[in-house]
């Protein structure tokens, strides 16, 4: 039998709620009482909400909020054995079903978002190293620098969320956000791979390139950052802000510098919130 998919599971929830809601207009002698309303739309919003609530058993995920409306209703003296025995059970037998729909259809959406990296991925042809992965390699560059006494730049780069126009299905709008910083990101990075040398370090900090440069003087930071600003905004269209800090002229250590990479990074971030340009911040400082 085939799997459901996305969508299928999204209708099956969206006809359930629907008789739920209904209930009591289809079926005469059900009362079901209004907290059952209530937990039944708490139950699909959670586990919608929540990413990991696959790991989270099912019995617990219903359970609880079952437990909570049978004790809400005997605190509110609601009966809830004896002839409405019948009644308890359709209301516990729905928040149960609803966190089994809830449930798969969470599922499906991790799955749809997992898919959208992978052929975001495959769609830019690049992968981005993961910046806990590479930082022990730039501890060793730094190193070298130090040992033979040769200069090494980083860069902080992050793009302006203004120049990101990709369109995208109306069934990605809930992950618009992640799924168009992750091809951008990746789109950024087949650039940088373009355009640096093979001994560059380049990974990913959360939202951010992490980008090390050996070799790269702090006279020459200015030319090289002017020069990956110019090549990503030529072949993706995105406009990038670059914070930069040297060793050994701005700094000794791998921690300092990328404190000193982030100071410069938010603050060319700041300026371009403000208004104000490269050109204008040269033009100042002349």
């Amino acid at each position: 039998m085939r799997m459901f998919g996305v969508r299928q599971w999204f209708v099956a929830l969206t006809v359930w709620l629907v008789f739920f809601f209904n209930i009591e207009r289809v079926i005469h002698p059900v009362d079901i009482t209004k907290y059952t309303y209530v937990f039944v739309v708490l139950v699909a919003i959670i586990i919608l909400l929540i990413p990991n609530s696959q790991r989270i058993p099912l019995w617990l995920l219903t359970g609880v909020p079952s437990t909570l409306l049978i004790l809400m209703q005997i605190w509110v003296e609601d009966p809830v054995l004896g002839v409405e025995l019948p009644v308890s059970i359709t209301e516990i037998s729905s928040i149960v079903l609803t966190g089994l729909l809830a449930r798969q259809m969470n599922r499906h959406l991790l799955e749809f978002e997992v898919a959208t990296s992978k052929i975001a991925i495959n769609y830019v042809g690049s992968h981005i190293a993961d910046f806990d992965t590479e930082q022990n390699v730039m501890y060793r560059e730094l190193k070298r620098a130090r040992l033979y006494e040769r200069p090494l730049s980083m860069l902080m780069i992050k793009f302006t969320p203004d120049s990101l126009n990709l369109q995208l299905p109306r069934l990605v709008q809930a992950y618009k956000d992640s799924l168009i910083n992750q091809m951008a990101m990746v789109s950024v990075v087949k650039v940088l791979d373009n355009n640096l040398f093979d001994t560059d370090i380049i990974a990913q900090l959360k939202d951010t390139l992490v980008v090390l440069l050996p070799e790269l003087a702090s006279k020459d930071i200015e030319k090289v950052s002017q020069k990956i600003q110019d090549a990503v905004k030529r072949e993706t269209g995105i406009d990038l802000r670059i914070g930069a800090a040297n060793y050994p002229d701005n700094a000794a250590t791998f921690e300092r510098l990328l404190d000193l990479a982030k100071d410069e990074l938010a603050f060319a971030s700041q300026n371009a919130l403000s208004g104000i340009d490269d050109d204008q911040l040269k033009d100042d400082s002349n």
